[in-house]
């Protein structure tokens, strides 16, 4: 469910920022789950150097755990070449949730969204996702793009 929930995200980061360099961590847990390295300066007008990362985690899992995640991905930012020198930050949150078939359990739906959770001004908010069956027999496709879409 964690590689569908980022896919979901890779494709709001494409239609919010056309052009956008995008790196998804699918299938491992070292490193950073989704680096936006251009997304800031695509939304500023080019005026903001940026670099967006964001940590997936299970709705339930650990905060610990994901402040942990996040940091050492944020620092693996840093250090990548396509990084550029520029400022490494927690991604903003996503302005709506996004739902999407699990490729290889068609029977099942992930939602993913930014945590609910309060947090004090500039502090991240963490991608939660979450699972649920499908509907026996049920054939309609959720949009994988559906929702508002805005920095």
């Amino acid at each position: 469910m964690r590689d569908t929930a980022i896919a979901l995200r890779v494709l709001d980061l494409e239609a919010m920022y056309p052009g956008a360099a995008i790196t998804a961590n699918q299938r491992s847990n070292a490193g950073p789950d989704l680096v936006c390295w251009n997304c800031a300066s695509i939304a500023s007008g080019h005026k903001v150097k940026e670099t967006w990362v964001w940590e997936f985690k299970a709705a339930g899992q650990s905060n610990a755990a994901a402040v942990q995640s996040l940091e050492s991905g944020m620092a693996d930012a840093a250090n990548d070449p396509l990084n550029k020198n520029q400022v490494v930050k927690a991604g903003p949150a996503f302005p709506s949730p996004n739902v999407g078939v699990v490729p290889n359990a068609p029977n099942e739906i992930v939602t993913v969204y930014s945590d609910p959770t309060p947090q004090p001004e500039g502090e991240w908010r963490r991608a939660l996702y979450g699972g649920r069956q499908r509907a026996a027999g049920a054939s309609q496709r959720p949009s994988p793009t559906k929702g508002k879409r805005g920095p």
